[in-house]
């Protein structure tokens, strides 16, 4: 895992072998104004797209997100979002932290997002960040242990 960017606000950290992509919010969130929000998801997005590779698992940890999301900034938020170019099956998790007036806007923005992408990718909500990387690295552990297998057939054949 390798941090490849970090603001005041967040980072991100990014694992290239995996397709891993995981942003971490801080509580200086608390003192974000909505003109510093819509800062920082365009730098999120440019970062992104500077990359070559599409990361097909994201986690958004919002334990420390101190912002609640209005609902302008909300539509704001999906409208930008729906410009950016998904692959098809990427799986997002989203790790709500205990305020509840951000968990509600950020449920609320994660539905406008859906909505303005036509929901190309899937979405879940958690608790716990264990859980949320559990579901998110799933089918990989499923698929290497179906390919080992497969080679541990192979190699008693001989």
């Amino acid at each position: 895992m390798e941090n490849c960017f970090k603001n005041k606000f967040f980072e991100i950290n990014l694992d290239r072998n995996s397709k891993y992509a995981e942003i971490i919010f801080y509580k200086t969130t608390s003192e974000m104004s909505k003109e510093e929000y819509k800062s920082s998801i365009l730098e999120e997005m440019n970062f992104f797209i500077s990359y070559n590779t599409f990361f097909t698992l994201y986690l958004s940890d919002l334990r420390d997100l101190l912002f609640v999301i209005t609902t302008d900034l909300q539509k704001w938020s999906a409208k930008h979002a729906a410009d950016f170019h998904y692959p098809e099956n990427m799986k997002y998790a989203i790790v709500l932290g205990t305020d509840i007036f951000t968990a509600v806007s950020v449920k609320q923005t994660s539905e406008e997002l859906a909505a303005a992408s036509n929901k190309i990718f899937d979405v879940k909500n958690f608790d716990d960040i264990s859980e949320a990387k559990k579901w998110l690295f799933f089918l990989i552990r499923v698929k290497n242990l179906s390919d080992s297998k497969k080679s541990d057939k192979f190699l008693t054949k001989k």
